[in-house]
């Protein structure tokens, strides 16, 4: 959350202040639900069959969509600052 405010003055096109904030608050809620399965509810169904380690995979899913495919994504379409994609060959 401090680098978020750190990032408040810089242009959206250049920050990263979305990607920080999926990524912490899916963090945050992945914690809490894996917390919850294996330290209060040890004996529950989902702890006593491994289904923990898809949550786990369910998180590392959306951090990859948000930190590498969402803006690779981006960087194909052109935008204000550069009137070209990125990635166009000349």
């Amino acid at each position: 959350m401090g680098f978020i405010f750190l990032l408040r003055k810089i242009q959206a096109e250049f920050s990263m202040t979305r990607e920080l904030l999926v990524v912490t608050i899916t963090q945050l809620i992945m914690g809490f639900v894996l917390y919850f399965y294996l330290v209060i509810e040890p004996t529950s169904v989902v702890s006593s069959s491994n289904s923990l380690q898809y949550i786990m995979l369910v998180r590392g899913l959306i951090f990859l969509y948000v930190t590498a495919i969402s803006p690779l994504r981006a960087s194909y379409s052109p935008n204000s600052i550069i009137p070209f994609p990125i990635n166009l060959l000349l």
